[in-house]
This record gives C-alpha cells, structure tokens and sequence, in this order.
C-alpha cells in the first residue's frame, strides 16, 4: 500500500465523550475498532509511565490489527511480548520510531501482525479473559 504523507499530518483522537475524531474537523464515528481498523499503525501513549501499568490502549489496537507503536510501562517485555509492537523508547524521537514502523517491508509488518493475534488468543496473554473486547479478538484473528 501507498503512504499518503498528508496521513501523517492528520492526527487522529479517541477519547472525546467515547468518539473518535480526526483533527482539524473532529469528525465522530461509531465504534473504535472500527475506525482504528483503517490504519496499520497506531500511536499508543499512557497515561503514566510505571511498571505495571498497561490499559486498554494497546489492546484495542491491537485488537482492531494495528501494529502499536508504544510508550509506557517500563517492564511492558515482561507483559507482552518484544516484536508484537514498536517501543517508542527505544528510539531518539517518536517521529523516529514512527519512520522506523514506516520502513519496516509488508512481510515484517504481517508477521507482526501474526504474531499479535497469536498472543492475543494465548494463555500467556494475562488480559484475555479481562478485557471487554476479548471475544473481538477472537472474530478478528479468525
């Protein structure tokens, strides 16, 4: 697929009263998933930076097949899987973690992909059974 680089300038937010929106137009849209579905990558930030502390963030996107280019938990290796994101700290910048998802060739982004389905639907995924868009991943991965 194409990059169109004004993508990269239009920033995209979930949260506004449970709807997404893009900016400038914060335009609303029924379901999450949904929209986060349209894109292959997806910037995910916590809200704190502590061992331990993983939200529902990265897995609606991973949930929807994004790939998530991630800053938060410090220890978050030892809860998901190294390979199954992009972890913003270990680059400079975000934009350089960002360029980096960017250049990865279609087969390393699918087997990304692969390799968070796997996860998702494994015993070793210590939030399928917690969070509410578990039986998603199920539909998705299938």
């Amino acid at each position: 697929s194409r990059l169109n680089p004004r993508w990269l300038l239009t920033p995209a937010f979930y949260g506004f009263l449970g709807k997404a929106a893009t900016w400038p137009r914060l335009q609303r849209v029924q379901s999450k998933s949904m929209y986060l579905r349209s894109f292959e990558f997806s910037v995910v930030l916590e809200n704190e930076y502590i061992d331990g502390y993983v939200t529902e963030k990265i897995l609606d996107v991973m949930g929807a097949g994004c790939i998530p280019i991630y800053k938060g938990a410090p220890d978050i290796r030892q809860i998901i899987p190294a390979g199954l994101y992009v972890d913003i700290r270990q680059f400079s910048t975000t934009r350089d973690a960002v360029s980096y998802a960017f250049s990865l060739d279609p087969s390393a982004r699918r087997r990304m992909r692969e390799g968070i389905y796997e996860w998702l639907l494994s015993a070793e995924n210590p939030f399928l059974n917690q969070h509410p868009l578990a039986f998603m991943y199920q539909y998705y991965a299938s």
